[in-house]
């Protein structure tokens, strides 16, 4: 049987990106800026490519480094973010967007529409939601320095959404990087519009990102994984610790400002921590769990549907053409649940933990790999 989640364990999340947003955290009008924000997470990530994979911890990292078009509000409905609008042509098929004018990458360089292009082109051809997307786009184009145009084959309702999911995004990087790395092969120069950029890389010890100080805020208020942000820290340092009991001692004595995926036995403890901050937020996806119905024990009908019953889950995908998978969603009562937690007495972080970012929501690892899979897959 190949599954797509881990349905043994209910993971805690203690930290979906380093720097929670003011929206959530409430605490941003007494901010100081400065400091050194440390995040103890999983381990080191596969990639600093947002194009190139789904691993949730390559989600929460370059969702600090870059940004596309869209992003997700609070209710996880689709806002603008490097766009400045769109128009969707009566016919249905034509989308025009506009596009946020005097937006700098980490280089130095201004944004235009040859980067945007060139980005999700790159994109389309890789990411599991740009592949999905770009099977229905007849074409892709400028139209000038800050307008693209993208004309579908027949209409669709996936669109806005497809760029703004955060998990695999169409991040935008400059042409000449997107152009340069195959959509197969790894980027390897990080170089995005995001608040914060990639200073350092020593695997297995940190990753260091600094405040971008000529990023370019949108205006309105922090709002889900867009809306305005501010970096209040310096620098945050992300550290691998893939033990999860010293990441939760950690946050503890103040060594991590943050910690990043407990588990579940440990939110009585730290609720009752006074130098800890614990909130409990709810995933904006499903657990999903995929059969191989094609070879193995699973080709057992009986068996799936008293694997089924035992877990409590409702199927949303059966009889797939082909015959060859079957797709079940958890009910909403065995979803994770995710703990944002902090040290609030931080020894060496005077800004911490006054932050704003993009992403505050990780996709668990059981999602990450269902969406790898087409409905057809073995």
């Amino acid at each position: 049987m190949k599954r797509s989640a881990h349905l043994s364990i209910l993971t805690v999340l203690a930290l979906a990106t380093a720097l929670a947003t003011a929206a959530v955290v409430g605490v941003a009008d007494a901010q100081k800026r400065g400091g050194v924000l440390r995040v103890g997470n999983l381990g080191e990530p596969p990639a600093l490519d947002a194009h190139w994979t789904t691993a949730s911890i390559t989600e929460t990292l370059t969702n600090h480094i870059y940004e596309g078009l869209y992003s997700l509000d609070s209710g996880a409905r689709p806002i603008p973010m490097l766009a400045e609008s769109h128009t969707v042509g009566k016919d249905g098929l034509t989308y025009t967007f506009k596009l946020r004018q005097g937006i700098k990458f980490h280089n130095g360089k201004e944004m235009t529409s040859e980067d945007v292009v060139a980005s999700l082109t790159r994109w389309g051809k890789q990411s599991s939601y740009g592949k999905a997307l770009f099977a229905q786009v007849a074409e892709f184009r400028a139209v000038d320095k800050y307008t693209v145009q993208m004309q579908l084959k027949e209409k669709s309702a996936i669109v806005l959404i497809s760029l703004a999911v955060p998990n695999n995004f169409g991040a935008i990087y400059p042409k000449e990087i997107a152009e340069k790395f195959p959509p197969e092969q790894k980027v390897t120069e990080y170089v995005g519009t995001g608040p914060f950029k990639l200073a350092e890389w020593k695997p297995d010890q940190y990753i260091r990102m600094v405040r971008f100080d000529d990023y370019k805020s949108r205006n309105e208020p922090p709002n889900g994984y867009g809306g305005g942000k501010t970096a209040y820290v310096d620098e945050i340092r992300w550290v691998p610790v893939p033990e999860v009991a010293t990441r939760v001692a950690q946050v503890e004595t103040g060594e991590l400002e943050f910690a990043d995926d407990l588990n579940l036995d440990a939110y009585d403890r730290l609720k009752k921590n006074p130098n800890v901050k614990t909130i409990v937020s709810k995933p904006y996806y499903w657990l999903v769990a995929v059969f191989n119905k094609k070879e193995g024990l699973m080709t057992n009908q009986k068996l799936r549907q008293a694997w089924q019953a035992a877990i409590d889950i409702e199927p949303i995908m059966k009889n797939v053409a082909g015959g060859h998978s079957e797709f079940y969603r958890m009910d909403n009562s065995l979803a994770p649940v995710e703990i944002t937690t902090w040290h609030t007495k931080p020894r060496s972080s005077p800004g911490c933990p006054g932050t704003s970012t993009i992403a505050r929501r990780r996709r668990s690892s059981c999602r990450k790999r269902a969406t790898r899979r087409s409905p057809s897959a073995s």
